[in-house]
């Protein structure tokens, strides 16, 4: 890889770790190039748009990132043809883990506040990150009746349901701060999450 090539990977990330950490701080809408510019070291703010066509692409960058469960959709042809259970399992904790890791911490309760505030940002959330997400889980689920793992069902709503399970934890948790929802580990969320989906869909 040459000089050229890494540095700009190099300065790439940089703007993407100073952007994560001042919309961690101000929230999206309050956050200026100006202020990711003077986080990432002093640099100029027109150097931001020659990696990122404006914030909104910034933001969604870090989501891509720092989500696990986003990374999943690029490989979503790999986990077809695995069970259910393992498949579910595998992107429970991917969900959660993004959510948990501390230095997404605040970023992700920033997120969560502003969607509701701003329809733009949860528009560009919804296409870039949770609509492709419920799309990979519809078609693997769409795949699982197929293969009679799974008996046919509605599995737009199956999908939603699913996902719903996970935010609704991720909700108690990190918005109303919820004490039982605190102390409680992913891996016990994940594992009757599971359960209670496919209670009724196993074969």
């Amino acid at each position: 890889m040459s000089n050229d090539t890494t540095d700009t990977s190099d300065r790439r990330q940089q703007i993407l770790n100073a952007a994560m950490r001042v919309f961690s701080q101000k929230g999206f809408q309050q956050a200026t190039n100006k202020d990711i510019a003077d986080a990432a070291g002093g640099i100029s703010p027109g150097l931001i748009y020659h990696y990122f066509k404006d914030k909104q692409d910034l933001f969604m960058a870090i989501i891509h990132e720092r989500a696990v469960f986003v990374q999943m959709i690029d490989h979503a042809e790999e986990f077809l043809e695995q069970p259910p259970r393992e498949v579910l399992t595998q992107l429970g904790h991917a969900y959660l883990t993004t959510l948990t890791i501390p230095e997404n911490t605040d970023f992700f309760r920033i997120v969560m506040s502003e969607i509701i505030r701003f329809p733009q940002l949860s528009e560009a959330l919804y296409r870039g990150a949770i609509g492709k997400i419920l799309q990979m889980l519809v078609h693997y689920l769409e795949h699982q009746i197929e293969l009679g793992r799974l008996r046919p069902h509605d599995i737009q709503i199956a999908a939603r349901s699913f996902m719903g399970m996970l935010m609704a934890h991720i909700m108690l948790r990190e918005v109303f701060r919820q004490p039982e929802a605190a102390i409680i580990d992913n891996n016990r969320v994940v594992a009757q999450v599971v359960d209670t989906f496919l209670h009724g869909l196993a074969v």
